[in-house]
């Protein structure tokens, strides 16, 4: 019943800061991004969620910027919107496994164009 329940506080933190970022901050550092996980603790005091930043090493960096500066806005409107009786401590992370994902399929992309090349 738990984790069912985290899956639900997960998916509604997703779905609320995926809208507040697009249309109530207005922080230019943020630019593209896409929250592309949210983890929720079982005890839902804590919920680390995962973004992407379209560009590159620059826009990263300044987006993480814009984001831990826009995080007590989002927090507290999470609190508001979410309902419940503890608010989840909200942890921006970047999510390196997505850029990853990305090298090792171009990687894969590249050996498949040499094998019908040759």
């Amino acid at each position: 019943m738990k984790r069912r329940r985290a899956l639900k506080v997960s998916e509604f933190i997703k779905r609320e800061v995926s809208l507040m970022l697009l249309k109530e901050v207005r922080d230019p550092r943020i630019g593209f991004c896409t929250i592309t996980r949210v983890e929720v603790s079982k005890d839902l005091r804590l919920a680390k969620i995962y973004l992407t930043f379209w560009g590159g090493e620059e826009e990263k960096k300044e987006g993480m910027i814009g984001i831990r500066s826009a995080t007590p806005f989002l927090q507290r409107e999470v609190g508001r919107r979410l309902g419940i009786r503890y608010t989840p401590r909200l942890l921006f992370l970047y999510d390196q496994e997505w850029e990853d994902t990305g090298r090792v399929l171009e990687i894969l992309d590249n050996l498949r164009d040499n094998d019908k090349g040759g």
